[in-house]
Order: structure tokens, then C-alpha cells, then sequence
């Protein structure tokens, strides 16, 4: 089944992260598996863009989408997003359990440091390894839970081609200094929600039970646990969430001897210093890592040294081939040969959306052109027999593709396997497509008086076999030539609008 064309690119081509790591994709494969046939990629990219890096972008989308790479891309975000749920799931359930261990069952009074500890000491010590590895410009496990998230997406990849975007992506943000940006951008969201969700469990759990608070500690005397206690409770006092006054500070190494208004004190302290000293700082350093990996990723540009693209850039410097009219050959008819000059498509084609389209391919002088009187919406596209005619129909196709596109051959003819490429590429530069077989005439009453000897031509075998091979067999609009019904029920529907079609 033929795809329907894309639409008409704009002056710039998508510069996002898809196009730029289709383009990835395509440079890896070409480099594991040689170079693609890109001969349609190229013209259409160099026609519809005019800097190098447009029509690079432009030639990639079309081969990773005739190729399935552009598929393996999307299977893989699919996989991506499932993990990352995966990790927000394990965030909140690691921020229950965070809540749950430090506050305990409530059979005996909490220890405030211990609980303190248990809360902040991972967040915060990752959080400071994260900021020295900036300084350091080296990798560190601060950012782990990005590490896994890469890790288990490699391992569900198991399809070499999903494989392949995996290595694309990671080569691509890599050369441009993004994945660490990227990477961090994960893990910080991962501990912001994880702390989020311990926050909520704490409140709800302080909320639901009874909880006593004290403080233990065999090398620190009071006055020092004052002192700290009170140096933290200043960055919590901004939140209306102080740390309790030094006499219920001094009085708390024994639970059972604190009012229960006190213990309501040192749990919003509790939960301030969450707040303050695990949860706040995790939001400037998510924005940071999120608006570099924005800020590299516009700033996406191709290396031309990189082998798969140092010579491609000449090969996107296209020129559709001008058509050049050789004196005739001296046993050549110069009626047929005017002919042939009136019936070739113009370099100038010029179309307009939604445009109807007939042309002819290979057809001799004894078949009529136009084969029969064509609705006042059609565009006559001539017959293409030279090369420089083929280029330009594919060229105006390729600016501006067909709502329908009709295609008329000679089933006389041996269709080769250069014929068969060119109603492949005519046919994905339009909507709809319909191959018809035409029949000479006798008289100027064509069709009704073909020769019915005519359909049973054996080159009509070979035509359905090199089409079933292409996989084209569904273009064609009868096995044989067109008789007159045909013909007009062919034409009715090239020059028919979509509302019509819906009738």
C-alpha cells in the first residue's frame, strides 16, 4: 500500500530532536551497513530546502521512514515513556518508605537526628556529588536513577533496529555535551517527586497517629543540640515552621515528659526541614539541567567531518538535469519528434495543491495523448520518456505532490526494473495513485475499435509479476488495457473533488 506524500515542507525543516536523531540513525546504519539508495531522498530534500542542514534533516526523515528507523524511534519513546512511569512509581512507593522507616511504627518516641538523618542524608549527598561533578566535568552516580533509566531502556531494546536509535541517541547527545544534561534531568525529577511523596506520607501520617519526639545523644551536650537545632530551624522559620524554643529543645531528651503541644512543634519542624533542606534545592537544580538540554538542543548543528557526512553535503547541492533536444538521428521522423518535444513534461511545472495529475510513461506514437478528452481540473503532465523528462515530473511532484496522480504505460513494452522505480517514486508524491494499461486505436474512434488480441499480450504476465514484486499491484486500474468504460470511469475519478469521492 502506497503512503500518502508528506505535506509540502516549509522554507526551514524540523530542527527537533526526532529529525536530528533520525539523521543519527541514518549515519550509523549507513556506516554499519553502507550507503541507502537515496536518490529520492535527495532530490526531494534539495528541492523543497536550500541550506545543507535542512535538506540533511529532510533526506534522513524520508529514509528512516522508507526504512522503518522512524518507526523503531517511536516504538522506543513508547518503551522510554513506560520506564519512565516505571521510575516515578518507584519514586513514590522509595518516599513512602522513606516517611514510613523514619518515623517507625509509633511504639516508641522518634529520634529526631536519626529521622532527620534518615530523610535528607541520601538526597543531600547525591545532590552534592551532582555539584561537584559539575565543577569536575566528569560522570558520578549522582545522576542514577537517569543511568538506569538508560540501562534498562538499552536491555527492552532487543530489535537491532531499536537497538541502533539507542546507540543514535546516545551518540548524538553525547557529541553535543547533552546527555549528562539529559541524565540529570531524570534523576532530579526522580528525587524531587520522591521527596514530594515523603512530605505528603509524613503529613499524612502525622496527621492519622500520635508521635513522640526526642532527642538522644550520648558526645553532643544540650547546649550544642540547641544551638543546631535552632541554626536549622532558622531556614524552616521562613515557611512558619521554626524549630521549638531552646527550653522545649533542652526538655525534649524525654518524650514522655513533653506537653503534646510540643511534639505537634517538632513535627512541622520535622516536615519544614524536608522541605527546606531536601525538596527546595532539587528544583533549581532541575530547571538548570532542563533548560541546558533545551538550550543545547537548539543549538543542534551537523558536524561534516563525521564520516557518513563529510561527502554528503556536495550530494545535496541536487540539479534536476536540464532536457536537451538532440539534432534527430537521419532515419528519425521529425513529426514524432515534434511530437515528443510538445508531449514532454516542462522543467517549469508548475502545480497547485490539491492538483489532478495524468502523465504517460514510455508510450509510442501510436497510442493518443491525452487517451481520451480530460475533466476542465486536470493537469496535462505530457509523457516522460527521456531522463530529463522523468526528472522533471518527479521534480514538480516532489515541490508540490498530487491529491491524484494517473499514470498511463504501453503493456507492449517490457516493463524493466528502472520502470518500475519511477512509478514507485511518482506514486509517493501523491495521494492516490492509478496505473492504466493503454491500447492502440484504429480509427479515431478509440477505444471501442482496439484490437481485442491486444489484451492477451504475454508481456502482460511480466507486467503483473514486476508490479506484485514492487508491490505496486494495487495502482493498477484493470489487468488488461482500459476498454471505454474504463477509460471513463479512470477519468471520472482523477478529476473528481473529495466531496465528490464521498458521494
Amino acid at each position: 500500500m502506497i503512503p500518502h506524500p508528506p505535506p509540502v515542507a516549509s522554507a526551514s525543516a524540523d530542527h527537533s530532536l526526532n529529525s536530528w536523531w533520525q539523521a543519527e540513525a541514518v549515519r550509523l546504519r549507513e556506516l554499519r551497513s553502507g550507503p541507502l539508495d537515496d536518490t529520492e531522498a535527495v532530490r526531494i530534500a534539495s528541492i523543497r530546502h536550500k541550506t545543507p542542514t535542512d535538506r540533511l534533516l529532510a533526506r534522513a526523515r524520508h529514509l528512516a521512514e522508507r526504512d522503518g528507523l522512524a518507526a523503531a524511534i517511536e516504538g522506543w519513546r513508547n518503551n522510554a515513556r513506560f520506564l519512565v512511569l516505571l521510575l516515578a512509581t518507584t519514586a513514590i512507593l522509595a518516599g513512602i518508605g522513606a516517611a514510613a522507616t523514619a518515623l517507625g511504627a509509633g511504639t516508641r518516641s522518634v529520634n529526631l537526628l536519626w529521622a532527620l538523618g534518615s530523610l535528607l542524608a541520601l538526597p543531600s549527598l547525591t545532590l552534592l556529588l551532582w555539584l561537584a561533578s559539575l565543577a569536575a566535568s566528569h560522570r558520578t552516580n549522582a545522576i542514577l536513577p537517569g543511568r538506569i533509566w538508560l540501562w534498562c531502556a538499552r536491555k527492552l531494546a532487543r530489535a537491532p533496529a531499536r537497538l541502533l536509535t539507542i546507540n543514535a541517541l546516545v551518540s548524538l547527545l553525547s557529541r553535543h555535551g547533552l546527555l549528562r544534561w539529559l541524565l540529570g534531568t531524570l534523576s532530579h525529577a526522580w528525587w524531587l517527586l520522591m521527596l514530594i511523596t515523603t512530605c505528603c506520607a509524613l503529613l499524612v501520617m502525622l496527621s492519622l497517629r500520635r508521635y513522640g519526639f526526642a532527642w538522644e545523644t550520648t558526645l553532643l551536650t544540650p547546649d550544642a543540640f540547641v544551638s543546631l537545632l535552632q541554626t536549622l530551624g532558622k531556614a524552616t522559620g521562613l515557611l512558619g515552621l521554626p524549630a521549638p524554643d531552646a527550653a522545649v529543645i533542652r526538655a525534649s531528651h524525654d518524650a514522655a515528659a513533653l506537653p503534646a503541644d510540643a511534639h505537634a512543634q517538632w513535627s512541622r519542624w520535622l516536615l519544614g526541614a524536608v522541605l527546606v533542606y531536601g525538596l527546595l534545592p532539587r528544583i533549581p537544580a532541575l530547571l538548570f539541567c532542563l533548560l541546558r538540554l533545551q538550550h543545547g538542543l537548539s543549538r543542534l548543528s551537523p558536524d561534516w567531518q563525521l564520516p557518513g557526512w563529510a561527502s554528503l553535503e556536495t550530494r545535496l547541492q541536487y540539479r534536476a538535469p536540464s532536457p536537451v533536444i538532440d539534432a534527430p538521428a537521419p532515419d528519425q521522423d521529425p513529426v514524432r519528434m515534434l511530437a515528443d518535444v510538445h508531449a514532454a513534461p516542462s522543467p517549469r511545472l508548475t502545480l497547485v495543491p490539491d492538483s489532478r495529475i495524468l502523465a504517460g510513461l514510455e508510450l509510442p506514437d501510436d497510442l493518443p495523448w491525452p487517451p481520451s478528452p480530460m475533466p476542465a481540473n486536470v493537469t496535462d503532465a505530457g509523457i516522460a520518456d527521456s531522463r530529463a523528462q522523468r526528472h522533471a515530473l518527479l521534480d514538480a511532484l516532489s515541490r508540490q505532490p498530487a491529491a491524484r496522480l494517473l499514470l498511463c504505460c504501453d503493456p507492449r513494452q517490457t516493463p524493466d526494473r528502472g520502470l518500475m522505480h519511477l512509478i514507485a517514486e511518482l506514486s509517493r508524491q501523491a495521494g492516490q495513485t492509478r496505473l492504466l494499461f493503454c491500447a492502440p486505436q484504429h480509427n479515431s474512434a478509440f477505444p471501442e475499435t482496439m484490437d481485442t488480441r491486444y489484451t492477451a499480450l504475454p508481456r502482460l504476465a511480466a507486467w503483473h509479476d514486476r508490479l506484485a514484486d514492487a508491490g505496486l499491484q494495487s495502482l493498477l486500474v484493470a489487468p488488461g488495457p482500459a476498454d471505454a468504460d474504463t477509460l471513463r470511469k479512470v477519468l471520472d475519478w482523477l478529476g473528481a473533488t473529495d466531496m465528490d469521492s464521498h458521494r
